[in-house]
């Protein structure tokens, strides 16, 4: 055994008594657009305004998930909802939309999912299809006047 090889040896018992520090996770600092935002620009990214996604917020507060603690940093729900409406609202890559409310692509993913989720189990509050045949002619004639979509309903 050559020098060298025994050298190396004692480097790597004495490894064995050294403490590694665990570095801090840095987070990426978040904006808040009901802020920073007049209400024509939060209108031109997430299509809603101000008041209109508060008062979404607050229907669906209930069906999302609550954070425990503050490890993490834990998403406000309405954050979430924008994040998830930036999302659906324009498709664009989810490293992007999570850029530009500082967080990580499975953020976005798990925050649009939560939300969809959310919004979805509220249908029976807003959905409401014609029960009888003069309520259909009616939403027939209204789809007609104010969408020109003389067939959406059959």
């Amino acid at each position: 055994m050559d020098i060298g090889n025994v050298q190396n040896v004692r480097r790597v018992r004495n490894l064995r008594n050294v403490h590694f520090i665990r570095q801090r996770k840095i987070y990426k600092i978040r904006k808040n657009p009901y802020i920073e935002l007049t209400n024509n620009e939060f209108r031109k990214k997430y299509r809603f305004s101000k008041a209109e996604c508060l008062q979404i917020v607050n229907e669906i507060r209930d069906f999302l998930p609550r954070a425990v603690n503050n490890r993490g940093k834990p998403i406000s729900p309405s954050l979430q909802l924008l994040i998830a409406l930036r999302y659906l609202a324009r498709g664009q890559v989810q490293d992007d939309n999570g850029d530009l409310h500082g967080v990580s692509q499975p953020t976005v993913s798990r925050c649009s999912s939560q939300i969809c989720r959310a919004l979805a189990s509220l249908k029976n509050n807003y959905i409401k299809f014609p029960l009888t045949n003069e309520e259909l002619a009616s939403k027939k004639a209204d789809f007609r006047r104010k969408f020109n979509m003389p067939y959406c309903l059959r």
